[in-house]
Formats: structure tokens, C-alpha cells, sequence
């Protein structure tokens, strides 16, 4: 039962460079590596770490329309994800600039014929609730 004001990812819509795509998954991330700086003062057992640099891979889903191009890749872009629940009124929407790097294309009679990227966040990622 959900009592924590969950809610089923009902639709989202990925718009790119003000092109807007129905998807049907998608997948934000943030990836910060990690410094081991222990040294001979570092208490024994024990690590001590840096952050360094941060990673903000992307990937989706989109519905792709007859006679329509695909997602460039290897270009950055402006790009927002619209989050909506079942309901409709609530959502969520992640924004900046991204490069896409990789697509393939499916498809299969009496089915959608979807593009999956995968790409990368370039810079901040703007988040509002």
C-alpha cells in the first residue's frame, strides 16, 4: 500500500532542443569519483577520500514517428525531462544541457517503434518539484 505519497510514473515527455519526444523509461544518475588520500596518519583500518570529478549519465526510451529523424548525437543540447504521475496534476521536471552518445532502434510488427538513448549531463542538472 502506498502511504508516502508515492506515485506511478504515468507519463514523461523528454523535449531537445524544443523538439518534445514521448518516452517510456528513463534513467537519471549521478556518478562522483572517489579519491583515496590515506596516508600514514590515517587511522589504522580506516580511509579517508576526496570527492573528484562528477558523471550525470542520462538514458531513455522515446516513441519515434514515421518519417521523423532521430536524436542527433555527439552535439549538446537544452533538454527537459516532464515527469507526470497517474493523476495528471503532479510532476517533476529535470533541465540543462546534454550530449547524446548512443541510440538503437526497435521495433516490431503490431509494436511501438521506440529510439533508447544514453548520453550524458553536461554541467548542473536543474531540478523542480
Amino acid at each position: 500500500m502506498a502511504n508516502q505519497n508515492q506515485a506511478a510514473f504515468d507519463e514523461g515527455v523528454f523535449t531537445f532542443d524544443g523538439e518534445a519526444f514521448g518516452i517510456t523509461d528513463l534513467t537519471l544518475g549521478e556518478e562522483t569519483s572517489e579519491i583515496d588520500v590515506s596516508d600514514t596518519e590515517t587511522d589504522a583500518g580506516e580511509s579517508e577520500f576526496l570527492y573528484g570529478k562528477t558523471s550525470r549519465p542520462i538514458s531513455f526510451t522515446a516513441f519515434h514517428k514515421v518519417n521523423t529523424a532521430s536524436l542527433p548525437t555527439k552535439v549538446q543540447k537544452a533538454f527537459t525531462f516532464s515527469i507526470f504521475d497517474e493523476t495528471g496534476l503532479l510532476q517533476d521536471v529535470f533541465s540543462g544541457n546534454c550530449t547524446l552518445g548512443t541510440k538503437s532502434l526497435t521495433g516490431s510488427r503490431d509494436g511501438a517503434i521506440t529510439w533508447a538513448y544514453t548520453g550524458r549531463v553536461q554541467g548542473a542538472l536543474g531540478e523542480s518539484v
